[in-house]
């Protein structure tokens, strides 16, 4: 498993034992698509989305391919 990245353009990610927590701007609609087909759920309380250590590098691809790294901006 590769090393996560702290953060993909505006959205942060943290590893706490097998979950990965995410936060970030919730207006994305492609990004929000993105976390839906990688199984991840919305924690109201900690206001993060979670999903299992073992997809979040399948996520961390797609969200590099929809953020623009130098701008945070949407592609």
């Amino acid at each position: 498993m590769m090393s996560l990245p702290a953060c993909i353009g505006p959205y942060e990610l943290k590893s706490v034992g097998g979950l990965v927590a995410l936060r970030g701007p919730a207006d994305d609609p492609a990004a929000l698509a993105a976390l839906r087909r990688a199984g991840a759920f919305w924690d109201k309380g900690t206001r993060s989305w979670w999903l299992r250590a073992s997809r979040a590098e399948r996520l961390a691809r797609e969200l590099s391919a929809i953020v623009d790294p130098l701008f945070n901006w949407r592609r």
